[in-house]
């Protein structure tokens, strides 16, 4: 009689997590992956915050949701969006550092991949990382009666795309000296509001002669 009363207890059991599997897979899931940059960030969607990594994915339900992404030192990012039943949605974020040690945290392998991918998509409606990291692009090419100054690929550090190079070019032969023109020159950047000494200046024709 104890045996069965077992058998019933351990049948009852086993109907009630069958009732509740079948309840659990018949709501509605939905997913978001986040590819982000800095490798931890704080996500909050709707009301609930989560810490996450690159690559991280979040279960949600499908719908319309408000997405917070931030991170100390770093420009916080919102967005909306909308997410359908059984879907995983691709998230794709690079926050904006505000300190030099933000900056840093962005030149981590473990980032490398969110940074390009969106580098890739924002470069279409002209809000490209170069264009984040490297304000003075705004203002470039500047073009003088002597010289021509225009950005370029960074020859120092190639693989970072956060970094450009600034290449001057001479568009004619002066008799003013090659020093004072090129001192003349970096002033000049300076009375824009950049600091030359920030960006790595490539003299193209020096390259030429080389």
């Amino acid at each position: 009689m104890k045996y069965k009363k077992i058998i019933i207890i351990v049948a009852i059991l086993a109907s009630l997590l069958l009732i509740v599997l079948t309840i659990y897979s018949s709501i509605p899931k939905s997913y978001i992956k986040f590819m982000v940059a800095p490798n931890e960030v704080t996500i909050q969607i709707d009301s609930k915050s989560y810490k996450v990594k690159n690559n991280d994915i979040i279960k949600t339900t499908p719908g319309e949701h408000a997405i917070t992404i931030s991170q100390n030192e770093f420009k916080p990012y919102t967005e909306n969006v909308d997410i359908a039943k059984n879907e995983t949605k691709n998230l794709t974020v690079v926050l904006i550092p505000l300190t030099d040690a933000a900056s840093e945290l962005l030149k981590d392998p473990l980032v490398q991949g969110p940074i390009e991918s969106s580098s890739a998509k924002n470069r279409s409606d002209d809000l490209s990382i170069e264009k984040l990291y490297n304000p003075i692009l705004s203002i470039l090419p500047i073009e003088a009666k002597l010289y021509i100054i225009s950005s370029c690929k960074s020859m120092k550090t190639p693989d970072d795309i956060t970094k450009i190079a600034l290449c001057i070019e001479y568009k004619k032969q002066t008799d003013i000296p090659d020093n004072d023109l090129r001192a003349s020159i970096l002033e000049g950047i300076k009375s824009r509001g950049y600091n030359p000494d920030d960006y790595e200046i490539i003299w193209m024709n020096d390259v030429y002669q080389g």
